[in-house]
């Protein structure tokens, strides 16, 4: 009868330890990020827990409770591609790279982040983001590039930003 009484309190004990690990996972931002996958493998979100650590007193098995301590891991959202003017005359469509000009990351008309072109038009931007619409915006006195993209990944690669030519103006 004591086994009984023993084995029914160790199960306690792990249901209790159990739901106490269930409820601690849920603590996060409010809107998850990314694949559910990469928090089960511990990229995202790091735990420093410990256990319920039986001790028996007499007849009696008491748990004492340590806390599960879960953490946020911020990661970068990357996103790269190229800004480029394509012309189209008799000799064929080519595309020119814009070069050296600011490229801003907005989320509803607010700056999240920017990046300038490099020497062949490529641009990159690398920073936390919630999964969402964003615009990718390159605006000067020769063109206006304007680009709605969907972030649902860690990595979006191979972004084209094809430039209008502004109308002249004079």
């Amino acid at each position: 009868m004591i086994n009984f009484k023993i084995n029914y309190k160790i199960k306690i004990i792990f249901i209790v330890f159990l739901l106490t690990f269930v409820f601690s996972c849920a603590y996060g931002p409010q809107q998850e990020k990314k694949s559910t996958l990469n928090y089960l493998n511990g990229e995202h979100y790091q735990s420093r827990a410990n256990a319920l650590i039986p001790i028996q007193i007499g007849n009696f098995i008491s748990p004492v409770p340590v806390p599960f301590v879960v953490e946020r891991i911020e990661k970068n959202t990357v996103i790269k591609g190229v800004a480029f003017l394509r012309q189209v005359d008799q000799f064929g469509n080519y595309d020119l790279p814009i070069r050296f000009q600011k490229i801003i990351l907005l989320k509803e008309n607010i700056t999240i982040c920017e990046t300038t072109s490099n020497n062949e038009g490529f641009f990159s931007f690398s920073a936390p983001l919630n999964n969402g619409i964003y615009t990718i915006k390159l605006s000067n006195d020769k063109f206006n590039i304007e680009k709605n993209i969907n972030v649902n990944s860690y990595s979006l690669e191979k972004v084209e930003l094809i430039a209008n030519k502004r109308p002249f103006q004079k």
